[in-house]
C-alpha cells in the first residue's frame, strides 16, 4: 500500500506505478480518489508518498522527463483528455496537446515529447533549458495499433501500449482484428524469446 499518512492509507492495486525518477530514489505512482486520480512521489525504499499532482481532475499516464525535470502526464481538467507538462518541482502546468492527447512518452535525449491523438502518433520538439519551451504538436504517422486501454480519463490506470527505443524507432503491436476501432483480441498465453539480438543477425539487415 502507498501510505499518505496515518488516516489515508490507498492501496496500489487501486493504481498503479507509472515512472521512476532518474536517481531511482522515488516513483511515481497514480491512485484513485473519489473518483478521480491523483499522481504521487514513492519512495524507492518506503516511508510516506508525497502528492506531486493533485487536483480535483483526474491525473494519470505519468511520465518523468531523462533529466528528471520535467513531468509529462493525462489530465481531463480542460474536460477532454489532454498531455500536460509542469516541473517535477512544482509549477503551473503547460498543456502541450491540441484537440485531445493519451500516453505521453519521452524520448530518451529528453527533446521530444511523443503523445496519442487518436491513432496518431504525434510528436513536439522541446527545447532543453530553465523554462519549459516546445514546438507545435506534428503527426508522424497514423495507423490503428493496439492499445491497453480506452481513451476516456476513467479508464485503466497504467503503461500505455508502445514504447520508444533508444534509436527512436517505436515499439507497438499492429491493429489485426480488421476493425480500426477495436482492440486485437487479448494474447492467449506468453512467449519467451532467448537471445533475440543473435536471431536478428542471422536474419541480416532489412
Amino acid at each position: 500500500s502507498i501510505d499518505r499518512g496515518k488516516d489515508d492509507v490507498l492501496d496500489v492495486a487501486g493504481g498503479s506505478p507509472l515512472s521512476w525518477m532518474p536517481d531511482g530514489r522515488l516513483i511515481v505512482a497514480v491512485v484513485r480518489a473519489l473518483g478521480s486520480s491523483d499522481l504521487l512521489a514513492v519512495p524507492a525504499d518506503g516511508g510516506k508518498a508525497e502528492d506531486l499532482v493533485k487536483t480535483v481532475y483526474a491525473e494519470d499516464q505519468a511520465r518523468v522527463s531523462p533529466d528528471g525535470r520535467w513531468l509529462a502526464y493525462r489530465s481531463n481538467r480542460s474536460g477532454r483528455s489532454e498531455i500536460w507538462v509542469r516541473a517535477t518541482a512544482g509549477s503551473a502546468p503547460v498543456r502541450v496537446s491540441q484537440y485531445g492527447g493519451r500516453e505521453p512518452v519521452w524520448s530518451h535525449d529528453g527533446r521530444e515529447l511523443f503523445y496519442l491523438k487518436d491513432n496518431a502518433m504525434m510528436a513536439l520538439a522541446v527545447k532543453v533549458g530553465q523554462a519549459f519551451t516546445f514546438a507545435p504538436p506534428v503527426p508522424l504517422f497514423d495507423r490503428p495499433y493496439f492499445h491497453s486501454e480506452d481513451e476516456g480519463p476513467t479508464g485503466p490506470l497504467g503503461f500505455g501500449g508502445y514504447d520508444v527505443a533508444l534509436d527512436g524507432r517505436f515499439l507497438m503491436i499492429p491493429e489485426t482484428s480488421g476493425d480500426p476501432n477495436r482492440a486485437a483480441a487479448p494474447a492467449r498465453g506468453i512467449v519467451v524469446v532467448q537471445n533475440w539480438p543473435e536471431g536478428l543477425k542471422q536474419e541480416g539487415p532489412r
